[in-house]
């Protein structure tokens, strides 16, 4: 009982809540947002007033801030806050940040990853049909020649 029980914690327990503050299409004015630029912002949307760096100049290289980009003529930072501060859990567009990289690279980081991806998926399909046809191919030849 206690091992079901276990396997279900594990199914319930909750996924980690992914922002905007760590994806690597976070640009400020098309450049890389730094891994302290983002520390700074992360404690001023918690609440603790620290130095900020030009917030008016950040944006999402993706253009996936459809609120922020319709809803405000002028930069806001309420709009901003917003949109840093919601989860993106399902956002089709986030990609794991890694420091150093501008937002022109995470985009290839993130085509070799699904190249890859395709791949692979094409390498087991292949695979799977390439088994059965070899199965199939074995068990005809048994078949016609035991007859």
């Amino acid at each position: 009982m206690k091992k079901h029980l276990g396997k279900l914690k594990v199914w319930l327990k909750p996924r980690a809540r992914h922002t905007c503050l760590e994806c690597g299409f976070l640009a400020l004015d098309n450049n890389e947002l730094s891994y302290t630029d983002r520390i700074l912002l992360h404690t001023h949307l918690g609440g603790q007033s620290m130095g900020l760096p030009n917030w008016q100049k950040i944006w999402c290289a993706k253009h996936l801030w459809v609120y922020y980009e319709t809803g405000y003529v002028e930069p806001e930072f309420e709009g901003l806050e917003a949109e840093l501060s919601q989860s993106r859990d399902y956002c089709s567009g986030w990609y794991k940040y890694k420091p150093g990289y501008s937002p022109q690279k995470h985009f290839t980081f993130q085509e070799q990853a699904w190249s890859m991806r395709a791949n692979r998926t094409t390498v087991a399909i292949g695979a799977a049909v390439g088994g059965v046809v070899g199965g199939l191919v074995s068990w005809l030849m048994y078949f016609f020649t035991n007859t």
